[in-house]
């Protein structure tokens, strides 16, 4: 079967959520999935697939008032 990298964006639960889904599937399938992944998608799948799951570098989106503050999250980054 295929190999699969599959990137997942780092900021909340949404992407992280839907790629349980797809892995589980491809896994299933008998594909070979590796995930890369940051910031709480990192820590999300990690645990569901141990070994899988290989840290990359992310933006971490700076918040105020809940809008994104661009200069901001340049600075952090």
């Amino acid at each position: 079967m295929a190999k699969v990298l599959y990137g997942v964006a780092g900021e909340g639960y949404g992407h992280s959520s839907r790629s349980e889904i797809i892995g589980r599937r491809l896994l299933e399938a008998g594909h070979n999935v590796r995930f890369a992944a940051s910031g709480k998608s990192l820590s999300y799948l990690s645990p569901i697939f141990p070994g899988r799951v290989h840290e990359v570098f992310g933006l971490q989106l700076v918040y105020d008032h809940g809008a994104v503050q661009p200069l901001k999250t340049i600075v952090q980054n």
